[in-house]
C-alpha cells in the first residue's frame, strides 16, 4: 500500500488508524463485541505532493468503555463498513 509514496507500511498503518479514529466514513457492527470503522484515505508522495491512489481501509476494535476501545487490527478493503 506504501507503494510510490516515499514512506514505510508503518507511516501508512498510522496515518490510516489516526484519520478511522478522528472521522470514520462508517461505522458498524463486526459482530463478537467488534465494531468497525472505515474512511477512503488519500495516499500522497511525499517527494511530490501528488496522490499516488486512494484505498479504504477498515479498522476492527473492541469496545472498552468510556470513549476506550482497543484496535484488533487494520487493513486495505475494497468497500466500507
Amino acid at each position: 500500500m506504501a507503494a510510490g509514496t516515499n514512506q514505510n507500511w508503518r507511516d501508512i498503518a498510522d496515518l490510516s488508524m489516526d484519520s478511522i479514529a478522528k472521522d470514520p466514513d462508517a461505522w458498524g457492527d463486526a459482530g463478537g463485541g467488534k465494531d468497525c470503522r472505515s474512511r477512503l484515505i488519500y495516499l500522497i508522495n511525499t517527494s511530490n505532493g501528488q496522490v499516488v491512489r486512494t484505498q479504504i481501509v477498515k479498522q476492527i476494535s473492541v469496545f472498552k468503555g468510556a470513549n476506550t476501545s482497543d484496535i484488533i487490527t487494520a487493513y486495505p478493503a475494497s468497500a466500507q463498513c
